[in-house]
């Protein structure tokens, strides 16, 4: 029974996934550069035809690992079986799908791998909890598809604490520098309290843990500066010139800074949703229970959450990697009350059993009532992405098109994946002059009037909640605009600032959530 109702639940969190990617395909600029580095991984040859990969043109602010991309590279032998042998030609943006797919069955795995080591020490019902707690919250499925730089350290960290729970310690440390040197260096804040929780438990000898851990991190150095090296043209540690950006630098609070309370009390909150409610019970009661495990899995989290609340600049993705623990706790919570429900004595003390069994029920229900808002809303936010879908839909017969995208279109769906005709050119040239505008048989931008040029669309995007008349509502606001040139033609874009596939070399500004 329990091995069904897991399959079940298993089932039903790979189907919740699914249905967001459909529901928002497009991804914003802080996901751009792996988003780029994917398709180009897939369709351009990075021996031959490196010149053409996106970072060659656009190489951002500071450079990014493209060992998170290579998971995405997997699609190749898909697309070679589909277009070589079995001769089925598919539109780019059908491999969006199966990019983001293949990102968040690669994130299930881990999930589902971390919830059967749980079982283990919880109990099957623990596990099944932890399952649904994540089937029914918005931000845990939502992101795990998306090819952030910290969902790729996430889905590490959650082998990791697989591991820790399966007592595979080495494993464990090896984990931990992966994800810190190659994906995301605040990872040192979950694996530097996981390697003192081996140390003086112990778990692990000190020698054992500073040789592995000096051998491990060697080997992940040597991985990402070595690959990532060849693919940027020059001698780089990526994550290593991200942390001294953002430390040394000290430029992230450039992206706006938040008050020091902001993830306890907004987005803890916010993710967990009615299922916070039962966070400090499930954390209590596995600390009585289980001291050890609460301990292995508490330290990390703790530290990860405090010292990031000092910063003045946060983002929900900087602790992704708090949220299996914090869910573990609201499974157990769950599981307690599901099992201490199951024998009442007596009609007062079956009244109270069956508060207590409806109780997570109720809480996962709720959950699933702000989730389906959160979707709707999320779906919004992406008007470059359904404009440039839209521009391809309109003007498909249409054979020679220079379409030039600004900023707001770029950074809010706009991707490689989209670009569907390969006789157009695409350009995302930025700070051009109305003059230098005009070069272009069509614009996809954030201005409503253009001279030279006339409206033809304009798409909707999320502008807010409207509180008044009651009930609150959604509000749309035209947010990104197609222009066709009404003028008499003009040259067509040189090649030195358009190319088949995208634009010219001037690199895009840093906007909030790039690093």
């Amino acid at each position: 029974m329990a091995h069904n109702a897991s399959l079940l639940v298993k089932t039903l969190v790979v189907v919740v996934m699914i249905t967001f990617i459909f529901v928002a395909p497009f991804t914003k600029v802080e996901a751009s550069f792996n988003l780029q580095a994917s398709h180009d991984l897939l369709f351009f040859d990075p021996i031959e035809e490196l010149d053409q990969f996106d970072h060659q043109l656009f190489p951002g602010v500071v450079p990014r690992t493209f060992l998170g991309s290579v998971w995405l590279s997997i699609a190749y032998p898909i697309r070679w079986l589909l277009e070589e042998v079995l001769v089925v030609s598919c539109s780019k943006i059908v491999y969006l799908y199966l990019a983001r797919l293949l990102l968040g069955l690669i994130g299930l795995s881990a999930l589902f791998s971390f919830a059967n080591a749980l079982s283990g020490h919880l109990g099957s019902t623990t596990s099944v909890f932890l399952l649904l707690v994540y089937a029914v919250q918005f931000h845990p499925l939502y992101y795990i598809s998306r090819p952030l730089p910290n969902v790729f350290a996430l889905t590490v960290v959650t082998y990791m604490y697989t591991n820790l729970l399966l007592g595979n310690y080495s494993r464990v440390l090896l984990q931990c520098c992966v994800a810190t040197l190659i994906y995301r260096a605040e990872v040192v804040l979950v694996a530097a309290p996981v390697a003192l929780f081996l140390l003086f438990s112990g778990k692990m000898s000190f020698f054992r843990i500073a040789g592995l851990t000096i051998l491990f991190a060697l080997l992940s150095l040597a991985l990402t500066v070595l690959f990532d090296s060849y693919m940027w043209g020059r001698w780089v540690w990526p994550e290593g010139e991200v942390l001294y950006f953002n430390t040394v630098l000290n430029k992230s609070s450039e992206w706006g800074t938040s008050p020091m309370w902001w993830y306890a009390g907004v987005a803890i909150p916010k993710v967990l949703s009615f299922t916070a409610l039962l966070l400090p019970f499930g954390a209590y009661q596995l600390y009585r229970d289980h001291p050890s495990l609460w301990l292995s899995l508490s330290l990390p989290t703790i530290t990860l959450l405090a010292l990031y609340s000092l910063l003045p600049h946060k983002e929900l993705r900087f602790v992704f990697y708090a949220f299996p623990v914090l869910n573990t706790f609201v499974a157990y919570s769950m599981s307690l009350l599901w099992k201490r429900s199951a024998s009442p004595q007596g009609k007062l003390s079956g009244f109270f059993s069956t508060i207590r069994r409806l109780l997570p029920i109720a809480l996962l229900l709720a959950t699933v009532a702000t989730t389906i808002v959160f979707a709707y809303v999320s779906s919004l936010n992406y008007p470059g992405g359904v404009a440039f879908t839209q521009f391809h839909q309109r003007y498909q017969h249409v054979e020679n098109i220079s379409v030039h995208i600004d900023v707001l279109p770029a950074m809010t769906g706009v991707s490689r994946f989209g670009e569907l005709n390969e006789r157009w050119n695409y350009s995302k040239t930025e700070e051009l002059s109305d003059a230098e505008l005009s070069q272009y048989t069509h614009l996809i931008s954030a201005r409503e009037f253009v001279p030279g040029f006339r409206l033809v669309e304009s798409i909707d995007g999320y502008g807010g909640i409207q509180r008044k008349p009651f009930p609150p509502s959604v509000r749309l606001t035209p947010q990104v605009f197609i222009h066709e040139r009404s003028s008499s033609p003009s040259p067509s874009p040189s090649p030195s600032t358009s190319s088949p596939t995208t634009s010219s070399p001037s690199p895009s500004p840093p906007a909030k959530g790039d690093l």
